[in-house]
Formats: structure tokens, sequence, C-alpha cells
């Protein structure tokens, strides 16, 4: 199976994580590249846990759609007066951070230019050679990845002709060649759903729909509805990257990193099929290890673990524990109905991260890794009685994956969002680490 790229995911994964503060609001740096990972995938995360925190997400779905109606172009979760705040800067800095905000911004006009000059409807520019690669199915891929943030730092110019680029969006879905699932739903879907909140423009909830509705063909129909690693846009169908879906390896971080996305859509457009295939294989595995906070990498088709046996907070694993969270935060009000235990299941794996994972030696705290010693062992891969796992056969490796740097960010976010779910003891614990 085609895993993920580590870089790729570490920089969705924190894009994500920005997203929640104003452009307003932030001492920024000058440079271009602290400017792209910063701005880059802003609105997605902030969209989540503003828009789908207000009195309109709590209202019932039929009120909900009622609004859409009465108001078309404004979905239920859009909301105006918060997108305003996000957009453009309403709050007066310092000097400095004007001047600072000032380049950020500058450098955001600059990189687009550039991708408008040489590259223009290619999914990414080659700097060196100045013209355009298409390694991402030729969707336009910088264009949507810069929708949201042209439109929150104001470019109006700019983010009108990212527009017109998405706005064919799916006629180049049906050129497409296979795609990554698991890239797809966080780069394109996010990014669709991200810039619906921000603006209300119906055409990036369409383009949202027409995805999702491609992305259900990744979905198996057999065992627990693990998804592919890849799916054809054009021709509906799991890709032919995977001969044999029995003996397909699944990452944790794979089929943990849809729900999110997925949620937003179905409580946008109120058909719940979307929740409902992402929620399948998170629900199987939580039921078929209810003890086990803490998972390992890799399971098969029927969720069942299969070696190697290996927990971390990095790479293969690292962002099914930022959406258990995140998940639980954006459900609000339709937690039974949406994501279930997810605020619990966050709740006991940073327990168990804590506990086996967070080594402290000469005032440095970092995470390290845990991998079985035999691997193959059968007992050690099958739930006790009590719906636990056995750990007690594996060992610690003393190395720190770089992608497990968000769990900072992440322990923080839990303790201000999660504080009817945490103690106070444990909120302080988890700011303490």
């Amino acid at each position: 199976m085609a895993a993920p790229r580590s870089a790729e995911r570490g920089t969705a994964r924190r894009k994500m994580f920005r997203r929640r503060t104003f452009v307003e609001c932030m001492p920024l740096s000058a440079g271009t590249t602290f400017a792209l990972l910063l701005f880059g995938g802003l609105a997605f995360f902030f969209a989540s846990f503003v828009t789908l925190s207000s009195a309109r997400y709590t209202a019932p779905r039929r009120q909900l759609l009622e609004t859409r109606a009465v108001r078309p172009g404004y979905g239920p979760a859009y909301d105006a007066e918060v997108a305003a705040r996000a957009r453009g800067g309403s709050v007066k800095n310092d000097d400095l951070s004007e001047r600072r905000r000032a380049a950020v911004r500058e450098a955001m006009r600059h990189s687009w230019q550039g991708y408008k000059k040489y590259a223009y409807g290619e999914d990414e520019l080659e700097p060196i050679t100045r013209t355009g690669s298409n390694a991402f199915g030729h969707l336009g891929a910088t264009a949507i990845d810069a929708i949201d943030t042209l439109w929150l730092m104001g470019l109006e110019k700019e983010y009108l002709e990212a527009r017109e680029l998405v706005a064919d969006f799916p006629k180049r879905m049906m050129e497409a060649s296979p795609l990554s699932t698991f890239e797809c739903t966080i780069r394109v879907l996010g990014g669709f759903m991200s810039t619906y909140y921000l603006t209300g423009d119906e055409l990036y909830l369409n383009n949202a729909r027409e995805l999702g509705d491609r992305l259900l063909f990744a979905y198996s129909r057999k065992g627990v509805g693990m998804p592919s690693g890849s799916v054809s846009l054009n021709e509906g169908y799991e890709s032919y990257w995977h001969v044999n879906e029995d003996f397909e390896s699944h990452l944790l971080a794979e089929f943990g990193t849809t729900q999110l996305e997925f949620y937003a859509l179905s409580k946008e457009t109120g058909d719940m099929k979307y929740a409902k295939a992402s929620a399948k294989p998170l629900e199987a595995v939580h039921g078929m290890y209810p003890n086990s906070f803490l998972l390992p990498t890799h399971f098969n088709n029927l969720g069942e673990i299969i070696p190697p046996m290996r927990y971390t907070m990095g790479a293969r694993a690292d962002s099914y524990y930022e959406y258990l969270l995140k998940a639980w935060v954006q459900a609000g009000s339709h937690r039974d109905e949406m994501v279930h235990d997810t605020g619990r299941r966050w709740e006991g794996a940073m327990d168990a991260t804590i506990k086996e994972l967070v080594h402290r030696r000469g005032g440095v705290t970092s995470l390290v890794e845990m991998e079985g010693m035999n691997v193959f062992a059968k007992d050690f891969l099958h739930p006790r009685p009590s719906g636990s796992l056995q750990m007690d056969h594996l060992i610690k490796r003393m190395r720190m994956d770089h992608l497990s740097c968000f769990v900072p960010g992440m322990l923080a976010l839990g303790a201000q969002k999660a504080k009817h779910l945490l103690h106070v003891e444990k909120s302080l614990q988890y700011m303490e680490v």
C-alpha cells in the first residue's frame, strides 16, 4: 500500500492546528516558509472550532436545513460576523507585528503571482525550471490549498483568480489519475469545506459534495469498511493499485483521519452517508479493543491488528489521536449521533501516552516509541477478555519521530476545549506535560 508521505501529513496536521488563531493577533515572522506553514490551511480548523460551536450548530437538523432554504448561499455553520473577524485583520497590533504581518501577506502574494504566471492550473510550480508539475491528478492542487488563505488575508484579486480555477473542479476530477484517499480527503475535501465555512459560497459545498460521493468508492464493502489507500475519482472505483484487499494493510492514521471532513460534509448536506462511512472502521476497531486506548499502527480489512506492533505518536498513527479530540469538539451537541466515544478514547489514549511514551531525562521531555520484541506472537495481537491489549512484551525505542511534535498543542487544546470532559487535575497534568 502506498503510505502517506510523511512530510505532507506533517504539514497537513500542523495546518489544522494553526487554524484557530486569527490572522490579526499573531506575532509573525517575515520568512516566506514560515508564512506558508502558518497560513497554508488556517481555515478548516478555525471553522470547525469556532463556527461549529455556534448556536447554529446546536439547532435541530430540520431547522438548519430550513435556514439554508431561507438564506440561499449561507449554510448553517457559516457565520458572517465570525468570518469577517478572521479576514484581513480587525485588531490593530503594535507596529512591529503590523510590519511582520504585512511582510507575510506580501510573501503570499508573491508566491501566488509566481504560480499564476508560470503554472496556473497545474498542481505545483517547479521554482527552478519555472514550469508546472502534476503529481496530484492535475486538480490544481495549489489553488485548492491556497484559496482559504488568500481569502483570510484579504487578497481579493488573487482569491478570485483561485476561485475561477476551483470552479472547474468537477471537470478536472473526471480527468484525474488515481489519488491517495487520505491526501484527497484532508487537502481537497477539507479545503473546500473550510472555504465554504469562511465565505458561505455554495460553489465550495457543491464541489465537496461531488468529491465526497467519489471518495465513498474507496470505502470497502468487505470487512469493517476500511478505506483503500487510493481511489480513482473519474471511474468511481477503488484503485487498481491494490490487487487483493483481503491482504491490504491499513494504517491507523489513514482510516482514523477522515472524520472531521466527512462529518462536516454530512452536517452541511443533511446526508449522513459520509459520516457513517468514515465512522464505520473506527467504530469496529474501538469495539474490538474497547479498553486499549493506545493502538498500534497496522490493521487488516477486518479491523484486526497485524504486525509490526508499533506504538507511537509519530508517523502512521499521529493524526488518529488528533482527530479523536477534534471530532469530539466539532460534533458539539451531536456527539452521540456522530462521534460516539471519541472523547473518552482520546482521554484514555493521552493517559496511556503519558504513562508509556513520555520520557523525561536531564530536564528534557520527549515522546519515545514502543515495539514488540516478538511481533508475530499471536497472543499479543488479540485483546484480553477485558478488551485491552497486552503490552508487557514491548520494549521502548529511545527515538522521537518529528511528526509527534504536535502533541503538546493537542494536549493544550484538550485542556482548553474539553474542560467538562476532564477533571481539573487532569487538565493541569496535560498542560504540565
